[in-house]
């Protein structure tokens, strides 16, 4: 439920910031001011009422998983670029057979015949999503291409987060939400202020204190929604469920508001792709049924090497269905 919630709530997200822009009131100062609101909140909350302590071992997967939710930024561009919703969450899904791909090929481990199916499915899915211009030169419809990059990167981010909220088991779930919603705040708010995004400005609600209040609280609310989910999500299960509950829930749900919302049906090839995309994460849920020994990390009292955390990454990905985390060896014993 929390992961398909998390799911859900990008996909509202999404919708939220094509009709606002549409409307031509703004987005991301809208949602700044709903978080940094929230922000506030949940740190009163932690420290002076339950007073849940952050352990500082595990910051830089703290701080490593909010920069990975800023990451997900890019998604929103894509949307404001033109590239419908449903499109953008169905290209998110990438990033699980992707991110298996390249965990095998960094440790150079057998790569079975059912990943390479839902590799080859999921690329091909995003090719016909895609619609690049030199595949289908008479498609006069088409969306730029650096939108569907934008949306691929945001899918890239996404797998991170899987993993980096996975490596801190131990924290609370709320201090990855304050992270992202403190880190997310600074970048939206400087995207606007730089006019790297055409954002307007707060000043259409002079004479409507109320309405930018109510529109504040119900981005703020939705994001904070949409990160305590996933995060709270991902530290139960292993990113390969994590990712195919999230993804395929948003792909649905985007395809379904798209329609609903803005009167746009998927066209054929739109829909393959999409199947496609779907049949990739059917295929990568199935071969995570695949039962593997545990990852062997470094001794105890070391940090985890590059390819250790490559391994548990993989696992996570391709055949982790067990909650174990990284495991380390007993120390080295001294001669005798």
């Amino acid at each position: 439920i929390l992961t398909a919630t998390s799911g859900l709530s990008g996909t509202v997200l999404l919708a939220l910031t094509k009709i606002l822009q549409a409307q031509e009131l703004p987005y991301f100062r809208l949602s700044c001011v709903g978080c940094i609101v929230m922000l506030f909140a949940l740190l009163y909350w932690l420290v002076r009422v339950a007073k849940i302590p952050l352990p500082r071992p595990q910051l830089k997967w703290v701080i490593l998983r909010g920069l990975f939710g800023v990451g997900e930024t890019p998604a929103f561009l894509a949307v404001r670029a033109g590239a419908p919703v449903g499109d953008v969450t169905a290209l998110t899904s990438t990033n699980i057979a992707v991110a298996a791909l390249l965990g095998r090929l960094l440790l150079g481990e057998r790569f079975t015949a059912v990943q390479g199916l839902a590799l080859m499915c999921s690329l091909a899915g995003a090719v016909l999503v895609c619609r690049p211009s030199f595949i289908f030169p008479s498609d006069v419809e088409a969306v730029p291409l650096y939108a569907y990059l934008l949306a691929l990167w945001a899918g890239f981010n996404r797998a991170c987060i899987y993993l980096t909220v996975r490596k801190a088991p131990e924290v609370h779930s709320l201090w990855f939400t304050v992270t992202t919603v403190f880190l997310n705040s600074i970048a939206w708010w400087g995207l606007a202020q730089a006019e790297i995004v055409i954002d307007y400005t707060l000043d259409v609600f002079v004479d409507q204190p109320h309405v930018a209040a109510a529109w504040s609280i119900a981005l703020g609310g939705w994001v904070y929604v949409g990160i305590a989910a996933l995060s709270k999500g991902s530290q139960y299960f292993p990113a390969c469920v994590t990712a195919t509950v999230s993804t395929g829930t948003s792909m649905v749900s985007g395809y379904i508001m798209q329609a609903a919302l803005f009167g746009t049906t998927p066209s054929p090839i739109t829909a393959a792709g999409a199947g496609l995309m779907t049949v990739g994460m059917a295929a990568s849920a199935f071969a995570a049924r695949t039962p593997r020994a545990p990852v062997e990390g470094p001794a105890a009292g070391e940090e985890p090497g590059v390819s250790e955390l490559a391994s548990w990454a993989a696992d996570e990905f391709t055949s982790g269905l067990g909650t174990e985390p990284l495991r380390r060896r007993p120390a080295a014993q001294g001669a005798a």
